[in-house]
C-alpha cells in the first residue's frame, strides 16, 4: 500500500497541465480531452472497471459552480463510444445543488468512482485541481490545468443561480470602455459577477435633451462585494470626474449632475485586486440642487483659487460630489518654497494636486486639523495645476480650502536623509539630548545616531505639532523597534534596554511632509523603575 501512494502522488505531481488555445475556453477544452484520454487507460485495474464512473461538482470557494456541470458534460461527451467504458455506467452526481461533494461509495455491490475538482483564484486566472476517487476516498489520480479567466468567469455561479434567468457575468467581456455596455435607464440587475482584478465598464448615451439644471446621473452597488465605481464625462476618459468607494457599508454611490451629453463612462472594480464575486447595479437620472459655483468638476471647469487669498468656502453638494480648483503659478518654485494647500472645517477632507497633464504629484487625507487635509509640494515648475477635493465616506456639506506659497524653516541638521549622514547627538552633553526639527522639504526624513556607553533604559521620545513616526535601528542598521503614536498629541516614543554602542533612529512624517511645523526629539536614560519594573529584554 506504501509503494502505491508513493506512485500515486507521483502521478498527482507530473499530471500538472498547462492549458493554453486561441479560444478563450480552450483551457477547459483541453482539460476535458486530457481527462477523457486518461480515464480509460485507469479502468484497467485488477478486479475489473468500477460499475459507475460519477461525475461530480467543481467548488469554487467552497460552493458548487456551474463549472462542475459544463466540465462535466465535456468529459461526458468525450467519453461516449469508448469501448474501455461498456462496462462502466457514466452518471452525474446526484445532488448537483449541493455545496459539498458526496464521497463515493459501493452500494449493493457496486463500485463507484467520482470525479471532482476544485477551483483556486491564481491572480486574474484560475486554477483547476481535478481528482478522480475511489470507494472509501482513496484517491486513484490528480490532474491540475492553469486556466485563463476569460471564457470560464461566467460559470462560477452556483446552479441555483440559474434558476433566476440572471446569468452573472454575461455582459462580458465589458474590460474596457470599448466594450463597455450601453444602458438603458433606469438599470437594475442584482447579481452581476466581477472576478478578480476585472473591471466591468458600462455607459450612458445622454441626448441633448437629458442635459437639464439640476438633473443627476445616479449610480449604485449592492451586495456583500467590497465596489468601487468611477465616473467618465464624455471625451474625459483620462480624468475620473467622480468617484466613490463606500458609501453604504461596501457599496459605492455616485450622484453627478448631467451637464453634457455623450457617452457617460461607469467602472465598476473591487476594492483591492483580490476582490471578486457578486454584486448589483443600479443606474438611473434623479433631480435635484446644485451650488452656485457647481458644475466644478474635472480640469476644465476647475475654479480658479488664488494663491494668498485666504480660504474660499465651498461645499459638497452630494454624494460623490468633487470639486476641482485650478492653482496658477507664474513662477518656478525654488528650493526653499512650499505650495502648500489645506482644508478646514468640520467634514473629513481628501485632496490631491496633479499637474495640468493629469500626473498625480501629492495626495492628502488627514495632514490637516482634525481629519482636514494638507499637502506640501516643492519643486513646482511655472504652469497650472488642479486640486481635486473629496469627501470621505459619503459626508456632504461645507469647507473651505486656501492656497499659498510658504518659506518653511530648515533644520540645521540637514542634509541628514541616511544612515551614512545621520546627525550625531551626544548623551553627555546634557542629562537629556534635545533637538529641533522640521521635515522639510517634500519627502524629508531625519537620521540621527548616538553611542550608548552604558547597559541600561532609554527613553526616545517626540515632542511638539508634528505627527511624527519613529524607528530604532542598531549598529549594523537592523531594524529593532518602531512606533507612531505612543507619546502625547500623536508623537512617537520607544522606551527600550539599550547594551553599549551605536544606535540609530529614523524618525518621519506621518502622511507626509508637516511645514512649518516643529518636533523635538528627546533622548535620555531612564531608571528601570521608570518602566514600572519591567523586566529585561
Amino acid at each position: 500500500m506504501k509503494k502505491c501512494r508513493v506512485c500515486l502522488l507521483i502521478a498527482f505531481f507530473t499530471g500538472i497541465q498547462i492549458a493554453s488555445a486561441q479560444n478563450p475556453m480552450g483551457g477547459l477544452l483541453e482539460a476535458a480531452d486530457r481527462l477523457a484520454s486518461d480515464i480509460p487507460r485507469l479502468l484497467n485495474v485488477p478486479g475489473g472497471p468500477p460499475d459507475e464512473l460519477r461525475l461530480g461538482e467543481i467548488l469554487f470557494d467552497t460552493a458548487a459552480v456551474q463549472l462542475g456541470h459544463l466540465f462535466g458534460d465535456l468529459i461526458a461527451n468525450r467519453l461516449t463510444g469508448r469501448i474501455d467504458l461498456e462496462s462502466t455506467a457514466v452518471q452525474r452526481q446526484k445532488s448537483p445543488n449541493s455545496s459539498k461533494t458526496s464521497e463515493p461509495s459501493e452500494s449493493g455491490g457496486r463500485s463507484v468512482w467520482l470525479l471532482s475538482g476544485s477551483l483556486y483564484p491564481v491572480g486574474v486566472d484560475y486554477l483547476l485541481v481535478v481528482r478522480l476517487t475511489a470507494a472509501g476516498g482513496e484517491q486513484i489520480r490528480g490532474w491540475e490545468f492553469a486556466l485563463d479567466s476569460k471564457g470560464i468567469t461566467e460559470y462560477l455561479h452556483t446552479p441555483g443561480r440559474m434558476n433566476s434567468g440572471i446569468l452573472p457575468g454575461r455582459f462580458e467581456p465589458n474590460d474596457e470602455p470599448a466594450e463597455a455596455v450601453i444602458l438603458d435607464l433606469p438599470f437594475s440587475e442584482e447579481e452581476l459577477f466581477l472576478g478578480m482584478g476585472d473591471e466591468d465598464w458600462f455607459a450612458i448615451d445622454a441626448e441633448p435633451e437629458d442635459v437639464k439644471a439640476g438633473r443627476f446621473l445616479e449610480f449604485s452597488t449592492t451586495g456583500d462585494l467590497d465596489t468601487r465605481l468611477e465616473l467618465y464625462a464624455p471625451g474625459e476618459l483620462d480624468w475620473v470626474r467622480a468617484d466613490n468607494d463606500d458609501t453604504d457599508e461596501l457599496n459605492a454611490l455616485i450622484r453627478h449632475p448631467l451637464t453634457e451629453s455623450g457617452m457617460w463612462y461607469l467602472k465598476v472594480v473591487g476594492y483591492s485586486s483580490g476582490t471578486g464575486g457578486y454584486y448589483g447595479l443600479k443606474a438611473d437620472l434623479s433631480e435635484g440642487e446644485t451650488a452656485e459655483n457647481e458644475p466644478d468638476e474635472g480640469v476644465s471647469r476647475a475654479g480658479a483659487l488664488i494663491l494668498g487669498n485666504g480660504r474660499l468656502e465651498r461645499s459638497i453638494d452630494y454624494i460623490g460630489d468633487t470639486d476641482w480648483f485650478r492653482i496658477e503659478l507664474a513662477r518656478a518654485l525654488d528650493s526653499s518654497e512650499l505650495l502648500r494647500v489645506e482644508t478646514f472645517g468640520a467634514k473629513d477632507m481628501m485632496i490631491e494636486l496633479s499637474d495640468d497633464q493629469g500626473r498625480s504629484i501629492i495626495d492628502d487625507d488627514d495632514s490637516g486639523y482634525e481629519y482636514n487635509a494638507m499637502i506640501a509640494a516643492s519643486g513646482l515648475e511655472a504652469g497650472n495645476y488642479y486640486v481635486k477635493a473629496t469627501a470621505y465616506g459619503g459626508e456632504t456639506g461645507p469647507y473651505a480650502v486656501s492656497a499659498k506659497i510658504t518659506v518653511p524653516v530648515r533644520d540645521s541638521f540637514e542634509s541628514d536623509n541616511s544612515p551614512a549622514s545621520a546627525s550625531a547627538l551626544n548623551l553627555n552633553d546634557a542629562p537629556r539630548a534635545v533637538r529641533q526639527r522640521t521635515f522639510f522639504p517634500m519627502g524629508d526624513i531625519d537620521w540621527v545616531r548616538f553611542n550608548v556607553e552604558d547597559s541600561g533604559y532609554y527613553s526616545m521620545t517626540t515632542e511638539g505639532a508634528a505627527d511624527t513616526t519613529m524607528e530604532l535601528y542598531d549598529e549594523r542598521v537592523n531594524p529593532v523597534e518602531a512606533n507612531d503614536d505612543d507619546g502625547e498629541d500623536y508623537n512617537a516614543a520607544i522606551q527600550r534596554r539599550l547594551t553599549p554602542g551605536t544606535w540609530y533612529l529614523k524618525l518621519s512624517p506621518y502622511g507626509g511632509t508637516v511645514p512649518e511645523e516643529f518636533y523635538t526629539l528627546l533622548v535620555k536614560r531612564v531608571d528601570e523603575a521608570v518602566r514600572g519594573g519591567e523586566a529585561e529584554r
